[in-house]
């Protein structure tokens, strides 16, 4: 399902890069556009590591109670997928075995940590 969003996103991001040129926008075009838009700075929406700046890792922890993720496990998820995209764009074919639950639940203090770092 990720894959598939990324893809859409991808695709979509092209767009205006094909109307500026003749020539169709190579993939690494396509893919530093987004970096841009999402990472890099506050475009359709506010970046990750800027919307989390200065929060701690209690209120990362925080939850309603009613089984919904912390926005420490959502920040946990989201680096976990882009890392582990990143090495499959630079050539590791390494699978992901693992429950996508999983990438939610191994949320904790050092996760935090190397969440705020990327």
């Amino acid at each position: 399902m990720a894959k598939r969003i990324a893809i859409v996103l991808l695709l979509v991001a092209g767009i205006p890069l094909g109307a500026q040129e003749n020539k169709p926008p190579t993939l690494r075009e396509l893919l530093l556009v987004q970096l841009r838009s999402t990472h890099n700075k506050s475009d359709w929406f506010v970046a990750g590591n800027t919307a989390m700046k200065g929060l701690t890792v209690e209120q990362a922890s925080w939850n309603d109670g009613k089984g919904n993720h912390s926005v420490g496990q959502f920040a946990h998820h989201l680096v976990f997928w882009n890392r582990h995209t990143l090495e499959r764009l630079n050539g590791s074919k390494e699978q992901y075995n693992g429950s996508n639950d999983e990438t939610f639940t191994k949320f904790d203090s050092k996760t935090w940590t190397d969440a705020m770092k990327s």
